[in-house]
């Protein structure tokens, strides 16, 4: 009941949210782009409609097959979409092979233990002169999962230990009202 509440109201009431944080991205419509952490393909739709206009190409990818599968029903429609699931360092991924990298609201999913071996992994995905747009949710002390708590310096730290430098960053309300950082990142 609670996942198909979140599906309901994330395709619904939170979709001109949704929809503002991807235009965040800037896309010219020609670029390759991947939605890590995709889930079921909210972001993923406004993504895949801007690179329509100019042949770009989309990769949806998260960690939960279902998630992926939810995602392709959704998404049937555009063309221009690939879908992966699984881990991603083992996916045999072509480097240097995105102009964009979409993290939105997901860096903070990831087990602690394995984060920075992720990050390191989309550094090298991502082509030299591309970007990595992270949006994440800045809880403070109260987060759902304490352990999983990254404040905005320590993402920072983990994109600089992967090779990748903050161009510019801001913070919004974003989904919820809850704070967010939205940080900008590129090659150091």
């Amino acid at each position: 009941m609670a996942k198909n509440f979140y599906e309901i109201l994330s395709y619904t009431l939170l979709s001109p949210f949704y929809k503002k944080d991807v235009s965040r991205l800037n896309l010219n419509g020609n670029e390759k782009v991947l939605d890590f952490g995709c889930g079921t393909g909210t972001c993923s739709r406004f993504i895949a409609k801007e690179l329509l206009k100019r042949n770009g190409k989309l990769t949806c990818f998260d960690i939960s097959k279902s998630s992926i599968e939810a995602a392709k029903k959704r998404l049937e429609r555009y063309s221009n979409i690939d879908f992966l699931a699984g881990d991603l360092r083992k996916l045999n991924i072509e480097k240097q092979t995105f102009d964009v990298i979409l993290a939105h609201l997901v860096i903070y999913h990831i087990e602690k233990n394995t984060r920075q071996d992720i990050v390191n992994e989309l550094s090298k995905l991502l082509k030299p002169d591309g970007i990595i747009l992270v949006f994440h949710f800045l809880y403070g002390k109260k987060s759902e999962n304490p352990d999983q708590h990254l404040s905005r310096e320590g993402l920072v730290k983990i994109m600089e230990k992967a090779g990748l430098a903050e161009i510019k960053y801001t913070f919004a309300r974003s989904l919820l009202f809850i704070p967010t950082y939205i940080g900008e990142f590129g090659k150091a």
